[in-house]
């Protein structure tokens, strides 16, 4: 009888010690509000340590408009909320160094901190998904 109880006792250890390691603090989820508003960020290629653009996106109700330092248009990109990350696919838009031809940018971007997102992104072809024309990385701050 000795040996069923140690063997419950272990096992009850065990159980405590693998919920206490699943156990992880969650962050707080990324909200609408915390969304909306006016945004400047910096896109860096991922091989690189220089900043290769610099952007302001006015966001809000699931759609930001972009807007690249040196272009004239701006770019809507739709984005949805999961958790403490946004995800974003823009709309078609021509490239600016090569004529006639349309991109599409997708992101990926998750809280740091109040205020501050951080993400990767990709530039592909706008006809074909899978043709990656750069990765980049995006450091957002929201303007108060």
């Amino acid at each position: 009888m000795a040996l069923p109880v140690r063997r419950l006792y272990a096992h009850a250890a065990w159980l405590l010690v693998l919920l206490a390691a699943c156990r992880a603090d969650t962050p707080p989820t990324l909200t609408e509000a915390e969304m909306t508003g006016t945004w400047r960020g910096t896109i860096r290629l991922l091989d690189r340590d220089s900043v290769f653009g610099r952007f302001v996106d006015v966001c809000g109700a699931g759609v930001c408009r972009g807007l690249m330092d040196g272009a004239r248009d701006t770019v809507r990109f739709d984005y949805q909320l999961a958790g403490d990350s946004a995800t974003a696919v823009s709309s078609a838009f021509p490239a600016r160094s090569r004529p006639g031809v349309l991109l599409r940018d997708r992101w990926v971007v998750h809280r740091t901190a109040p205020g501050r997102l951080e993400g990767i992104g990709a530039t592909h072809l706008a006809q074909h998904d899978d043709s990656v024309v750069f990765r980049y990385r995006l450091e957002v701050v929201q303007q108060r």
